[in-house]
Formats: structure tokens, C-alpha cells, sequence
């Protein structure tokens, strides 16, 4: 089941589980979307998030699990018809309409693939049909080789307040291995070139755990993050996922080994450590930033509990409530059938999940841990049960190896739990999702190998 010899989709404490959870559940089948929302819209000060997924990229990353295509003009201009064309579908239907967008997301993909002007239509349509307000976060993500100048600025026009790129490293040797499209010189001129711009808010992406990556190495770019004067820092600890174009090099033993499993660890405590020095604080499984700059679409996806987030575009997933039912649902991934659906006016949902009441609750608890901190009230008054009543074992045996405190307001992470996020996350999966690998593969979110549902039988 995966290009990396060896790797099992979940591990026990004390072995340290590299791979993430960042949606749940896992197991999904047809869904009829008219199942999902009410007749009724929501009461006006309802709140969600959006998620716009533009799956283009100047330089296709080896590494990267999410659905990505290459720059091709012919499909990008397809692709704003197609999704401004989504965007009027979802806004057709009141109880989105009438939601608050609390957090616009653009992500990909490189967002700043498209032309400024392209970028800009699509931004302008989400806020002609659905209901922005002044406050609302809106976030695009870039790249150094696609952000310019005259970029920046259409994008501070329509309203974008906060842009994200990922820098990964500042080492051009490390830059070259992942296979990136710039060097570390315009990672430095791109930050300095969007504080120019007006942006006040500015996160970047780094990574570690590189192939031959030292200690030495990771504080060294974290001191340069840091000296640069970013607001945000997402530190992600490379996991060759399977079926990515790096894993096939890793097979092929092509790739020098990743630092082993204690310096990973080791690596992860100096993030944390070093960036708590400078006043950003992790609040969830990679994202650090200090007060008042935490990104409102991370939290509002992650902290416990949940709140309700809708995906558009080709690979978007989305999270949405209809009274005390809750839905998890996938859009199509391959932009031609993606293009097809939405010329014949159907919303392109590929796929998703009704959730039963014990996911419901192992949704609340599995992402909840991404937010290191998960409150016990707001899970009683949803279910009418206690959080100990429920995951009482689990949560026993967590703290009893020293990853969890049973406080009485909330299941908080301790500092050494945060260094084993994933493993405590899924200990709280439903026996039917525990063994299930993760679907972000680039052969999965392409709709090649094997099918979601053909995985999780």
C-alpha cells in the first residue's frame, strides 16, 4: 500500500507516528449533497470558512501531497470559469448565502499561479455572492517565483489581508533537493517584497528533517525566518508520502536517508523552543505565531470544537453541520471531470460521509488534539455524555505515559505529547479509521490507484 518500505499507517507510543491526521473520518462512500444543507438558511450571525483550492503550479514540488497540475493556460482559463461557476452554485443555496464568511482560505496548488487578474475575479465573485465583512481573514497562498509587485497590489484591492508562501528552507543545497523554483535569496526579497506591498500579516512554510539535515541547520533557518520579520511560521517535519514523485526516489535509493526517528524529535523540540524564544507559540500540530496572528481558518478547522468550513475547487474537502448531523464530503479531483460536472450544473462532489454519532465524537477528539488543547464542556452539551465517559481508557492511558493532562476543564497536551501529536490523535480514531492511511497521496488526489473507497473497505 505504499512506495515507503516499512511504514505502517499507525503507530503506538512510544514509536513516534510521523503522519498527521488534518481531516477525519477516512472512510468514505456516495453522497447525496441534497441530503447535507437545511431548506432554511442559517440565522444571520452564523459562522464558517471557506476553503478555494487552485491546483496550479509554476514548479511541481516532488514532495507535496495535494491535487496540483502545472501552469497550462488553456486549463487555468477553464479552471476560473469552472469555479467562479461553483462559487454561484454553493451561493444559490441560502443557507450559504446567508453564512458569514469568518475565513476565506485560498490555497492550492500555488493561488498565485494565476495571473493577478484571474486571482482577483475569483476573489471578487466570493465577495459579491457571499457575505464578507470587514474583519473577515483572507488568506492567499504564493510562491517566491509567482509573487510580484503588481500581484500583491491587485491582491490588497480586492481585500486579501494575509498572504502565505512557502519559503521550506533558506539553504539553497536543501532548496535544490526539494525540488523548489526559487533560491534563498528571493525567498528573502519575496518576504521583504510583500512587507512592501501593506501586509502586515505574513506567514511562511518551513521544513525539516530533510534528507542529511543537521540540528545546526534547522536553527539556522529558523533564525533567518525569525530575523525576517514574519508574523507566522508553519514548521512541518518532512513525510514522504506515498506515492509522491519523492518517495519513487527514495525506493530507488536515490534520496539520502531522513535523520532518524530521535532527531526528528530532537528537531521538532528545537522548533518549538527557539520559536517560544521570540514569542510564537504553537497552537496547533505545525503552526506557531505570536498573539493576535494565529490564522483564524487553521483554528477554525482544528480547535475543538469544530466549526463549519465549505471546499471549492477540484480536491476541496469540506465539513458542514444540518442541525445535529454532520457531513464530510470531497470534491472531484481531475479538472476534466471537475470542468464537466460544473458545465452541466451540478456541484462536483465526489464523494463524502454522514457521520454517526461515535464519529462525531471521535472527530471532535482525533482533530481536537491538533489543537493541543480539547474542552470538555462544549462535548457534553453536543452529546449529553462526558468526554471520560466515553474515552475514559484512552485518555487514562495517554496520561499515564506522560502525553496528556486530564485537567477539569479540558484533555490538554503536555510538552512532550506535542512531540507525539499524531500518535495521540489517532488514538481516538474509531476502530473502522484506525489502521486507514491518510488520503493525500498525489496518485490519490489525481484519481489514479486506488480509490478512496477502495482503500477504506
Amino acid at each position: 500500500m505504499s512506495d515507503s518500505p516499512g511504514y505502517e499507517f499507525w503507530r503506538e507510543y512510544p514509536d513516534h507516528d510521523p503522519q498527521a491526521v488534518v481531516w477525519y473520518p477516512l472512510t468514505y462512500g456516495p453522497l447525496d449533497v441534497n441530503t447535507v444543507w437545511p431548506l432554511a438558511g442559517p440565522e444571520p450571525k452564523h459562522e464558517t470558512s471557506l476553503y478555494i483550492h487552485i491546483p496550479f503550479c509554476a514548479v511541481i514540488c516532488p514532495f507535496c501531497p495535494f491535487n496540483k497540475f502545472a501552469s497550462v493556460e488553456k486549463m487555468m482559463s477553464e479552471f476560473v470559469i469552472a469555479v467562479k461557476r461553483e462559487i454561484e452554485l454553493l451561493a444559490s443555496r441560502s443557507y450559504w448565502s446567508n453564512a458569514h464568511i469568518s475565513a476565506a482560505f485560498f490555497g492550492g496548488g500555488t493561488p498565485t499561479a494565476l495571473s493577478g487578474e484571474r486571482l482577483a475575479d475569483i476573489i471578487e465573485t466570493c465577495r459579491k455572492l457571499l457575505r464578507f465583512s470587514d474583519d473577515t481573514e483572507l488568506t492567499v497562498e504564493g510562491s517566491p517565483e509567482t509573487l510580484t509587485p503588481e500581484k500583491l497590489k491587485m491582491l490588497r484591492d480586492v481585500g486579501v489581508n494575509r498572504i502565505s508562501f512557502g519559503v521550506q528552507s533558506f539553504d539553497d543545497h536543501y532548496l535544490k533537493m526539494l525540488g523548489r523554483g526559487h533560491n534563498a535569496a528571493t525567498a528573502r526579497k519575496t518576504i521583504d517584497m510583500v512587507a512592501d506591498a501593506g501586509f502586515d500579516n505574513v506567514a511562511i512554510d518551513l521544513m525539516y528533517r530533510l534528507p542529511g539535515q543537521t540540528l545546526e541547520e534547522v536553527e539556522k533557518d529558523l533564525d533567518t525566518a525569525l530575523r525576517s520579520g514574519v508574523s507566522h511560521i508553519s514548521a512541518y517535519s518532512l513525510f514522504v508520502e506515498p506515492g509522491s514523485p519523492l518517495a519513487r526516489v527514495q525506493h530507488r535509493g536515490k534520496l539520502l536517508p531522513l535523520p532518524d526517528e530521535q532527531t526528528d524529535l530532537e528537531m521538532f523540540r528545537l522548533v518549538i523552543d527557539r520559536l517560544a524564544q521570540s514569542n510564537f507559540e504553537l497552537y496547533t500540530l505545525y503552526d506557531f505565531a505570536p498573539p493576535g496572528k494565529r490564522c483564524e481558518h487553521h483554528v477554525i478547522n482544528w480547535h475543538a470544537p469544530q466549526k463549519e468550513y465549505v471546499g471549492i475547487g477540484p480536491g476541496a474537502f469540506s465539513f458542514v453541520r444540518n442541525g445535529r448531523d454532520e457531513f464530510v464530503y470531497g470534491n472531484v479531483n481531475p479538472l476534466e471531470r471537475y470542468f464537466d460536472l460544473l458545465r452541466e450544473g451540478k456541484l462536483p462532489i465526489d464523494f463524502g460521509v454522514h457521520l454517526s454519532e461515535e464519529e462525531q465524537m471521535a472527530r471532535y477528539m482525533v482533530l481536537g488534539t491538533n489543537g493541543l488543547d480539547i474542552p470538555k464542556a462544549p462535548f457534553e452539551q453536543r452529546f449529553g455524555q462526558s468526554i471520560h465517559s466515553v474515552f475514559g481508557e484512552t485518555v487514562d492511558k495517554l496520561q499515564g505515559w506522560g502525553l496528556v493532562e486530564d485537567l477539569p476543564g479540558s484533555v490538554s497536551l503536555t510538552r512532550k505529547g506535542r512531540l507525539y501529536l499524531a500518535n495521540v490523535g489517532k488514538s481516538f480514531c474509531t476502530e473502522r479509521n484506525r489502521m486507514k492511511p491518510h488520503p493525500a497521496g498525489v496518485d490519490l488526489q489525481k484519481g489514479a490507484g486506488q480509490s478512496l473507497i477502495g482503500i477504506n473497505k
